[in-house]
């Protein structure tokens, strides 16, 4: 399974939802949709199809607003859970058998509130499958510092 993580900086405008249609029909996407309001309407823009669930968490200001989508017929959700900085939903790959934990974040700007957050996503650790895949936003300071995927066990 191939996952693409790219921050548009909001969906605000069709030429960016087309921008993102067009990156979803070759790959997945997990993004930064900096939205307050996402719907099934939105979300089937982009996707193209009606064959996909997805998970959202709003935006706060001019940060955040996360979105996992994911088509219906490779991931079967099993668990799901929503902070306010982030999307965790345990899943079986249909395709591959295989159970797992996707993690969509966006991680706090300060040391302190890093610590908290952190310490507060790993309580989840023990409740969910043993396979974690984290898609990680990091800012410091306003300015983005790092965009990773991280694969745990």
């Amino acid at each position: 399974m191939k996952i693409v993580s790219w921050n548009i900086r909001g969906l605000g405008t069709e030429v960016k939802i087309a921008m993102v249609k067009s990156l979803v029909c070759k790959h997945r996407v997990l993004q930064e949709s900096k939205l307050e309001v996402v719907s099934g309407d939105l979300i089937r823009r982009i996707w193209g199809d009606d064959n996909f669930d997805f998970r959202y968490a709003v935006a706060s200001g001019r940060s955040g607003g996360l979105i996992t989508i994911w088509d219906k017929s490779i991931l079967l959700l099993k668990k799901k859970f929503r902070g306010n900085r982030f999307i965790m939903l345990e899943r079986t790959w249909l395709t591959k058998g295989w159970d797992g934990v996707l993690i969509n974040v966006y991680a706090p700007n300060s040391l302190s509130e890093q610590r908290n957050f952190w310490a507060e996503l790993m309580t989840f650790r023990s409740q969910f499958a043993k396979h974690w895949i984290m898609g990680v936003i990091l800012m410091q300071l306003g300015i983005r510092t790092k965009e990773v995927i991280v694969w745990g066990c």
